[in-house]
């Protein structure tokens, strides 16, 4: 996939430099690439900031990363809510909470069990909403 270095190649700021830079690691690699959607796309440009989620979750899966594969995916369901599409932000969601359950990381599944309360909320499911943030708040508990 080529969306991010044909959108960001005439002007290549330091979050693309390490993005692009082949001799970083993966994981740093990821995170300018996190960083860099955050801070430049995912409020204010979602089909940019989606397409580079795609890019980075398909690096982060052939890097064998599922952290890295979380955050992406987490950035599509992210993508999907703000562009109002619910029930595919409430999968990714779910796969994003599989794969923070896969790395052992609690505030993740936290996080992604608030993201599905707010979404089953948002869809008119007020009783898997209410479970799903109780849950929620129980894990953080844990933490």
């Amino acid at each position: 996939m080529l969306c991010f270095s044909t959108r960001l190649g005439a002007n290549p700021d330091s979050l693309n430099q390490v993005w692009l830079n082949a001799a970083a690691t993966d994981s740093v690699r990821l995170a300018a690439m996190k960083q860099l959607i955050w801070d430049s796309y995912l409020f204010t440009d979602t089909d940019s900031a989606l397409c580079l989620a795609l890019e980075m979750h398909e690096f982060a899966s052939e890097a064998g990363d599922k952290k890295g594969q979380a955050a992406a995916v987490n950035i599509q369901g992210i993508c999907h809510d703000l562009q109002g599409n619910y029930e595919s932000a409430l999968k990714l969601f779910e796969q994003t909470l599989e794969l923070n359950k896969q790395t052992n990381n609690p505030i993740g599944v936290s996080a992604m069990l608030s993201n599905i309360g707010l979404l089953h909320y948002k869809l008119g499911h007020i009783d898997q909403a209410l479970s799903s943030h109780t849950f929620a708040a129980q894990k953080l508990a844990l933490c």
